[in-house]
């Protein structure tokens, strides 16, 4: 009776040994974290099969009569026609497919053109496309993508009025001209004409451009210029332009003698 009590012990006490082995192997050994296991690591994010429309945009030509115009090509691996959005000074405009045909690279039904009417005078108006994605049904779903923007041209100037004089061996140019822009931060004017060299009996021309920074005036109405010690006996060619920052208008020109 004892032996069987005995024996009875010595399997528990056995069994007992290897629930407690079996246990400790079961548990993860966490050598970076001595209080305990850290968490596994968040699964990574879903790679995005979405992919964005392609395209660009730029202006019809020059601006002509008040009408300003965007064109250019879009497309999305997705599928399409591609639908592309017209802002204009960032007020939607204008929502419509890209799917006029194109004979340039890239070439295809993927085309898109909008003109918009500019007042003659005023500020610098701007126009831009974007193109929508065309969704494959993952997430995240790719963005829309710019296109591009074209600007307006400033006002042009008008009603040149130029004089010359003699002023001893030089001359005196005098010009004026009506402002007509209302945010141009200056005027350019380009002188064109040919200088006279003499060398011992001997003379030749030589083609001279000159460009003159004219600042702005706040409104609009007459400006003058003054341009002393230029040459005598001179044809000048006149250009004015208004500029705002790198864009400019159309041109005014005219042309002088110099006494």
């Amino acid at each position: 009776m004892k032996r069987t009590i005995a024996r009875a012990v010595a399997l528990l006490l056995v069994f007992g040994v290897l629930a407690t082995s079996g246990a400790a192997s079961a548990s993860p050994i966490c050598e970076t974290n001595p209080m305990g296991c850290e968490p596994p690591p968040p699964p990574p994010p879903p790679a995005r099969t979405d992919k964005a429309p392609t395209g660009a945009a730029q202006a019809t030509g020059v601006q002509d009569n008040g009408i300003l115009g965007i064109t250019g090509w879009a497309t999305d691996s997705n599928g399409g026609p591609v639908t592309v959005d017209i802002t204009f000074d960032g007020a939607l405009v204008a929502s419509k497919p890209a799917s006029d045909f194109r004979v340039r690279l890239p070439a295809g039904p993927i085309g898109f053109t909008h003109t918009v009417v500019v007042p003659p005078t005023g500020p610098v108006r701007r126009l831009c496309a974007t193109a929508r994605n065309v969704p494959d049904g993952s997430t995240p779903a790719a963005p829309s993508v710019p296109l591009g923007c074209v600007d307006s041209r400033p006002s042009k100037p008008t009603d040149l009025v130029l004089s010359a004089e003699s002023n001893y061996n030089r001359s005196t140019l005098r010009l004026a001209w009506t402002d007509n822009a209302t945010d141009e931060t200056s005027y350019l004017v380009t002188l064109s004409y040919l200088r006279r060299h003499w060398e011992d009996n001997y003379s030749w021309l030589e083609p001279v451009t000159a460009s003159i920074v004219v600042p702005a005036q706040p409104g609009t109405g007459r400006m003058s210029l003054v341009l002393a010690d230029q040459d005598a006996n001179t044809h000048f060619q006149v250009l004015v332009n208004s500029r705002v920052g790198e864009i400019t208008s159309e041109t005014l020109s005219g042309a002088v003698t110099a006494p």
